[in-house]
């Protein structure tokens, strides 16, 4: 800790302390608007010397870390086991599609929509739209 001259502060016990935030814009004209927020008060005490307080916190602290990965094992255990599942999902269709086509079948997906008339289908895929024509024809004039 500094003093606002920028020497260092010794902190000694009993001392208390008063702390905030402060937070200034950008602003150049007239001047930068500035606030503060809540101020705390905190008082420095001697270190406790009950053994059995400090291990009965050492410990809790240590079940709480114990239990926070734990907690996180659990959930990469499940995210793997998710992607995997995933995974065996996709190569099962992979190869029961690649199965279908080479028994001479169409893959799934396409065996429930109704079959077009094929003369129909062939003519409307060699006719192009009016507007795509006319635009056609004039790439070709402005070229030549």
């Amino acid at each position: 800790m500094q003093t606002p001259d920028g020497k260092l502060l010794a902190l000694q016990q009993d001392m208390e302390l008063e702390y905030w935030l402060e937070a200034a814009d950008a602003c150049d004209f007239p001047k930068p608007n500035v606030t503060d927020s809540k101020h705390f008060r905190v008082k420095l005490l001697p270190p406790e010397r009950d053994q059995d307080k400090l291990k009965n916190q050492k410990d809790q602290a240590k079940q709480e870390q114990q239990q926070h990965e734990t907690k996180q094992d659990d959930a990469l255990k499940k995210e793997e086991q998710k992607r995997q599942d995933e995974q065996k999902r996709d190569k099962e269709r992979a190869e029961s599609e690649k199965e279908s086509l080479n028994s001479g079948g169409k893959p799934d997906k396409g065996e429930n929509k109704p079959k077009e008339n094929p003369s129909r289908s062939s003519q409307a895929s060699r006719r192009m739209p009016k507007t795509r024509r006319k635009t056609r024809r004039r790439r070709t004039k402005r070229s030549d």
